[in-house]
């Protein structure tokens, strides 16, 4: 028995090799389409144990224009993203050191917005948030991932990451749209098949067709 338990705590794999308590619009404390959101979900979730929650993000109105947390197109209620950071903050190591993973569904399209965003993460979490990869693990194609006892204490975000290309690059990509297009659609043209056998023999379209009989 003592083997097994042993081996339930094993943490030096790479993070991928788990599976994760994980908790899906972690805000809300009732359903989905009219629910109402709370802070507190967040601390209520990591107590019990998970270290997974998800913020589902999106761009707060004026004139405050402060980032909100809720479910979009819904009719459930909006919180700050602020406070949301705040009670994850004050919970996320209570009842474990393992890492907390923060999955961020980002619509926020306002940079100053996201700029808050990142700034609160900076400030609230200070050295507790990860915000280079370690030394060890170079994020590069092929490299292995840390494991969990690599970055205890440490709270990773999960965010689908922009596009940087330059406008110049942007507009010469736009440019060579029609010509790609126009070479698709001549590539098409002369791939076209017939139900014909491919061994039937050419028929010339200038000649008229004999009667067989």
């Amino acid at each position: 028995m003592q083997d097994r338990l042993a081996i339930s705590q094993e943490m030096t794999q790479p993070i991928p090799h788990y599976f994760i308590k994980s908790s899906h619009n972690t805000y809300l404390t009732a359903g989905q389409f009219s629910g109402v959101s709370s802070p507190e979900m967040y601390r209520q979730c990591l107590l019990s144990g998970c270290r997974c929650l998800e913020l589902d993000c999106w761009k707060g109105k004026p004139p405050d224009e402060e980032p909100i947390i809720t479910h979009g197109f819904t009719m459930t209620t909006e919180i700050l993203f602020k406070d949301v950071i705040e009670a994850i903050n004050e919970c996320a190591f209570k009842t474990s050191q393992y890492p907390v993973i923060l999955s961020f569904e980002n619509h926020v399209d306002s940079v100053k917005q996201q700029e808050k965003m990142a700034n609160y993460c900076k400030t609230i979490f200070g050295d507790a948030l990860l915000t280079e990869p370690l030394d060890k693990y170079p994020l590069k194609p092929g490299q292995q991932i840390p494991s969990p006892s690599e970055l205890m204490g440490k709270i990773l975000i999960k965010n689908k990451k922009g596009s940087h290309e330059k406008p110049a690059q942007t507009k010469k990509n736009a440019a060579a749209a029609p010509d790609q297009a126009v070479t698709a659609t001549a590539t098409a043209t002369t791939t076209t098949t017939t139900d014909a056998p491919t061994d039937a023999p050419a028929q010339d379209p200038n000649t008229t067709p004999q009667d067989p009989s």
